[in-house]
């Protein structure tokens, strides 16, 4: 059986692996209750920002550090979303946010068609952006 102290390290080098080989591992201190116990062992040199669900073309973009990229200038660059997008509910996981905090909604249409770009959040590296299905689609 592996020792309850390496838990969070494989489960952090099995996330690591699935996002592309980089983030952040975990070895939590011997009276470490949960991963927001631990301390991180290795800082993040994640450069990418990953886009799921209803987009045209799934995946990463890579980001220079410094750079500012806003929502709607990633979801151009990763082609649209999809005729099935819900552009009322997209969801921004933010990298380095403790465990059970409520991920960012945006109101992407709000923004776009009611010109509210001031609304428009700033990614950073590590961000996760995933766009729902509509349940109804006409």
């Amino acid at each position: 059986m592996i020792a309850e102290r390496y838990r969070w390290l494989l489960l952090g080098l099995l996330i690591g692996i699935i996002l592309g080989g980089t983030g952040v591992y975990f070895l939590p201190a011997r009276n470490a209750k949960s991963i927001a116990d631990a301390a991180p062992a290795k800082r993040s040199t994640n450069s990418r920002i990953y886009f799921s669900g209803e987009i045209r073309a799934q995946g990463a973009i890579s980001v220079q550090p410094g750079d500012k990229i806003t929502l709607t200038q990633a979801l151009v660059l990763k082609g649209g979303l999809t005729d099935f997008a819900d552009r009322t509910k997209i969801k921004i996981v933010r990298a380095g946010t403790p465990i059970g905090t409520e991920p960012e909604i945006v109101n992407l249409k709000e923004i776009v068609d009611d010109n509210h770009f001031e609304k428009d959040p700033v990614l950073a590296p590590g961000d996760m952006v995933v766009v729902y299905k509509r349940l109804v689609n006409f």
